[in-house]
């Protein structure tokens, strides 16, 4: 089932995914302190910015901000443990759901306040998601490693923007209050003046009429009150209130229905009004009906009597209160009047009407002869007027993703230079075992080889032929100088490649590392009994080649340190309920002197495990300068061997096969010869292995077949008329190759050879490797007419099992069967089982390797069909062999007696 970016559990094989995932941890890296900082800064701004002149806060109410640091430190907690997290993630978002609900409950916000906390929930909200989707019991890790640097960023980069964000609105906040507050008093004295100009225009009048002696004509009157309503337009109504206290004179412009009549006849508060007008003698201003919903007037009146008099009238002037603040308000902010009392509103800007805002300051106002006020000014987000501005946000919303991706690139900068350094790591050591692989051994080689050099080059003059001297007491002779040497074991494990072949690779894979293992146990736990200051370096170079590198030893701790290793490798191995044993060959070199390449001593100690190998299994062997000028003679006559075939350097000589019972020649091999114009002839036995190493061994092979197959026809017997088969030996090189079967058919029909004079001799390595498609060739040349024959049989590992589905005509025993034959009986028992074994399969016995008259009586006398040695004939030219096939020679005087 496919898993989810979001699901932060185990690993997932796709690299975008897996890239994904590491994004998303990260964010919830740099979430976490995020929605802190704005907490603090909440706590922050209400401890200095306060509450707003409509009780709210200014900036954040400290529970909101208590919620949100309570909600990262959930989130912190949620994200440090690998157990129980859902508990905590379910606190984390129950927190920031009470703080999303205490921004529509608790707290005033308004404008771009809202923003902080919006951003603050948008982050908090996605990192509870994301740690939702942690899950602990698949594997996942909500918290990957992170280093030093990426803490301090996240820290610094967060506290920054949030703080630098924070005091931008704090800058803005109180320069607006301060600004506001400034703008609040010059509207007061505005305000003073505009109330001013009403009651001084009607105190004059009244002051006018009581200097005329009492009150003039009514026509008069009404003159002047349309002269004053017309002049001030807030004036919409004039009345004279007589002694009686009814209304006189009346003279409106306006239809706001202020119903005069009826407040003297029932409003005592107005006769209050009057009454305090008349004591006072000065004109005053009133607004007994106030009330929400209808039109906001007030009353202003001046006495038309002394105040020592009896009551003797008064001018009333009834004033539209919005049409006298208006021009107070021209360019300011939205503000609102509140007549003190019943908290009326009489004016308020149009454009506070439906739109969020907050209240930013309030002042009152207490006018001689004016009822008291407070004006509220009210913050709102329109385009030009008094406020926070959108930067602090963008600053915010800016420094956070700068932080993230900041942060993000480090971390890809780091997990770069991590996957680097793995790789460099990898391509250093062996994947299998862990140990250190070839290219890491040269590298160490090559340090240490240098502090050795370092070392001698700041020893005494007396001393530099030597790498170090030192003074280790010997039983043979005590206080002896010993000279300490770099060396070097070449292990190679024998018997791998047939546990790989029959038991399958991962089980030898398996193999090979515990056998690491115990070698890596050994050297740790006994260096220090071999005299060793530190443990040797233990490296694998290939499948079951490992190398140890001492720094300082002598050849007497490399005897101990051999014997050792040999028989740790000769303990058995439980693998998977297999008991499996491998033996081990060794080869040792220690350095001489100084090396220009440390790999030479490698190499070195690669050539004395051929010397070991040659010594047969559980033997090891040490370098010598021998085995150095043999090496280099076969790298000579390999590269030699390229242009032998060219020279002319390379011949073909034939060996006859011998019928026991008739002793006559039925056929020979023919064998490849090579006379270096150097070294003279070159055995086959060094030469062929070569030229499988190299390749060569196709062309070569390929040669032989030409060259047998172009005598053939010459080679007659019985008066020539029968051609005496010619048998060719095939490597398993040539013989794996996809044209093999096409190409013996060619040189066949090219020749003109028959078929049946031609026998093809293999090997068991053959069929070591594919061994169906062997099989199906082998038929495929047995329906053609060619013979087939097994050569060396018994010297592989399981000769028998092949012979009953092999399409087999010959066996060809090794000589190994022969050499003691005579005188061993378990050895004539053995050849003879054989013997009888391959003739109940219809198979016909050759022996090769005769050579004394002794072995072919007896070896007659087992059953043998054909003999094939020394006793009977030297490989011959094919001049030679013509001849010894014309004379038809009677081999069995030679043996037969």
């Amino acid at each position: 089932m496919s898993q989810s970016p979001l699901a932060l559990g185990p690993a997932i094989s796709n690299p975008l995914q897996v890239i994904l995932q590491k994004f998303l941890r990260l964010y919830l890296f740099v979430a976490i302190p995020a929605v802190f900082w704005i907490g603090v800064a909440g706590l922050l701004g209400a401890l200095r910015l306060g509450r707003t002149a409509d009780t709210g806060y200014v900036f954040m109410s400290p529970g909101v901000a208590g919620l949100l640091v309570c909600t990262a430190a959930c989130l912190h907690r949620a994200r440090s443990t690998r157990r129980h997290t859902r508990p905590w993630v379910l606190a984390a978002a129950t927190l920031l759901l009470s703080a999303w609900l205490a921004d529509h409950q608790v707290a005033n916000w308004h404008g771009e306040r809202d923003a902080f906390l919006g951003i603050a929930l948008i982050v908090g909200g996605f990192a509870v998601l994301l740690a939702s989707r942690f899950k602990p019991e698949q594997g996942g890790e909500l918290t990957p490693t992170y280093g030093r640097a990426s803490i301090a960023l996240t820290l610094v980069g967060t506290f920054a923007s949030v703080m630098g964000s924070y005091l931008m609105v704090e800058r803005d906040l109180v320069q607006g209050q301060h600004y506001v507050q400034a703008r609040a008093e010059f509207v007061g004295h505005t305000l003073k003046i505009s109330f001013d100009q009403p009651i001084g225009s009607i105190q004059r009048m009244a002051d006018r009429w009581k200097s005329m002696g009492g009150r003039s004509a009514d026509k008069f009157v009404r003159q002047e009150f349309r002269s004053h309503i017309r002049d001030m337009p807030s004036i919409v109504r004039f009345s004279l209130i007589g002694e009686d206290g009814g209304v006189g004179t009346n003279v409106h412009v306006d239809t706001l229905g202020d119903d005069l009549e009826s407040l003297l006849k029932s409003e005592m508060a107005f006769w209050a009004f009057l009454d305090s007008v008349h004591k006072s003698g000065e004109a005053g201003m009133s607004a007994p009906g106030l009330v929400p919903g209808k039109p906001q007037i007030a009353f202003v009146a001046a006495p038309l009597g002394n105040p020592d008099a009896d009551w003797s009238g008064a001018v009333v002037a009834t004033v539209d209160l919005t049409v006298l603040v208006e021009d107070a308000f021209t360019d300011e902010p939205p503000c609102c009047f509140v007549a003190n009392g019943n908290n009326v509103p009489f004016f308020r800007s149009a454009n506070t009407i439906g739109t969020p805002a907050v209240a930013i300051a309030r002042d009152s106002f207490q006018f001689p002869r004016v009822f008291p006020f407070e004006v509220t000014f009210w913050k709102e987000k329109l385009p030009g007027e008094v406020g926070m501005s959108s930067y602090p946000v963008w600053v915010l919303v800016i420094g956070l993703l700068f932080t993230f991706f900041s942060n993000a690139s480090q971390r890809l900068a780091q997990l770069a230079l991590h996957r680097a350094r793995l790789l460099q790591e990898r391509a250093l050591q062996d994947p299998l075992t862990g140990l250190p692989n070839r290219r890491k051994l040269r590298r160490m080689l090559q340090v240490a080889f240098n502090e050795m050099d370092s070392e001698c080059d700041l020893a005494p003059a007396q001393t530099r032929h030597t790498r170090l001297q030192t003074h280790p007491q010997t039983q043979d002779s005590p206080g002896a100088v010993v000279d300490l040497r770099p060396s070097l074991v070449f292990i190679d494990m024998q018997g791998l490649r047939l546990i790989n072949d029959s038991l399958g690779h991962e089980l030898g894979d398996r193999l090979i590392v515990k056998v690491a293992a115990r070698l890596k146990r050994l050297l740790d736990e006994s260096y220090e009994q071999m005299g060793l200051a530190q443990p040797p370096l233990l490296a694998r170079v290939d499948a079951g080649e490992f190398v140890v590198f001492l720094r300082k030893t002598n050849d007497e701790v490399l005897t101990i340190l051999a014997e050792a290793i040999m028989n740790v490798l000769a303990t058995p191995v439980s693998v998977d309920g297999h008991e499996l044993t491998v033996s081990a060959s060794i080869g040792i070199s220690s350095a001489q002197g100084r090396l220009s390449d440390p790999m030479q001593l490698v190499r070195e100690a690669d050539l004395a495990l051929l010397a070991a190998k040659q010594r047969g299994t559980r033997a090891w062997a040490q370098y010598n300068e021998a085995m150095g000028a043999q090496a280099a003679l076969r790298m000579e006559l390999a590269h030699r061997l390229k242009s032998a075939l060219v020279e002319g350097e390379l011949s073909m000589v034939y060996q006859p096969l011998i019928d026991v019972r008739s002793g006559q020649i039925k056929g020979m091999e023919a064998l490849v010869r090579w006379k270096h114009p150097e070294y003279g002839f070159i055995s086959p036995a060094q030469f062929i292995p070569m030229a499988e190493e190299s390749g060569q061994i196709v062309e070569l092979t390929n040669w032989t077949l030409w060259q047998a197959c172009s005598v053939s026809p010459g080679m007659r017997a019985d008066g020539g008329s029968a051609i005496v088969p010619v048998a060719v030996n095939i490597s398993p090189v040539y013989f794996q190759r996809d044209d093999f079967v096409d190409q013996i058919r060619h040189v066949l029909k090219k020749t003109g050879v028959d078929p049946d004079q031609l026998q093809i001799e293999i090997t068991e390595g053959v069929l070591l490797k594919e061994q169906q498609q062997a099989v199906t060739k082998l038929t495929e040349l047995r329906r053609m007419g060619v013979v087939i024959s097994l050569d060396d049989f018994g010297t592989g590992y399981s000769s028998l099992s092949y012979l009953k589905n092999l399409p087999i005509d010959k066996v060809k025993l090794d000589r190994s069967f022969v050499v003691d034959v005579t005188t061993s009986e378990a050895d004539a028992e053995l050849v003879r089982g054989v013997i009888e074994i391959v003739h109940n399969l219809n198979m016909v016995v050759v022996i090769e390797g005769v050579e004394t008259a002794e072995q072919a009586s007896l070896l007659s006398l087992l059953g043998s069909d054909l003999f094939q040695g020394y006793l009977f004939s030297r490989p011959l030219t094919a001049c030679d062999m013509q001849a010894l096939i014309r004379n038809c020679c009677d081999f069995r005087q030679v043996f037969d007696h």
